[in-house]
């Protein structure tokens, strides 16, 4: 049993209350640990936190990153090889399962309409999939910092949020 390794203490400032320790056994890969953080922030959260995001730009992201999982959330089946042929089937085809997720659809197309193109790959991968790139310089952060807060407030205003 290997000793308890902790966040480093930036991090967990970072994290403002946003984390908690949970008491389990860890076996992965053959080392074993008796306790691990685990942290709810986001790249949305921690911009926020820095002033990097006004509340209705972050508000904006949070609604649209929701909006995304409730709209993805049933699996699209494309074909079943199951409980015999033809008839009406249980095999979605894509389509959404319930008229929450085809309200939940539309409005994800009706907000994405609203993101300049450019911005759509790059604004889904930090808000959607919480994926924040490497930077070698804080001026390179800043920039990319404001272009997400600049997409963030169109979508704020489509929503009519006050920036």
């Amino acid at each position: 049993m290997q000793e308890h390794v902790d966040a480093t203490p930036e991090r967990i400032a970072r994290a403002e209350g946003n984390h908690e320790i949970v008491d389990a056994i860890i076996d992965r890969a053959g080392e074993r640990a008796k306790l691990t953080r685990q942290f709810a922030d986001s790249a949305i959260d921690r911009m926020h936190k820095r002033g990097q995001l006004t509340y209705a730009q972050w508000y904006a992201c949070d609604w649209y990153m929701r909006l995304h999982a409730e709209a993805m959330s049933a699996p699209r089946v494309v074909a079943a090889y199951g409980d015999g042929v033809g008839g009406g089937g249980s095999e979605s085809y894509g389509q959404p399962r319930s008229r929450h997720q085809w309200d939940a659809r539309r409005k994800l197309r009706q907000a994405r309409a609203v993101i300049p193109a450019q911005m759509l790959g790059l604004f889904d991968r930090v808000v959607v999939a919480d994926d924040m790139p490497a930077f070698l310089n804080g001026r390179q952060r800043a920039r990319f910092a404001a272009r997400i807060a600049d997409t963030a407030g169109l979508l704020a205003h489509w929503l009519r949020i006050s920036v």
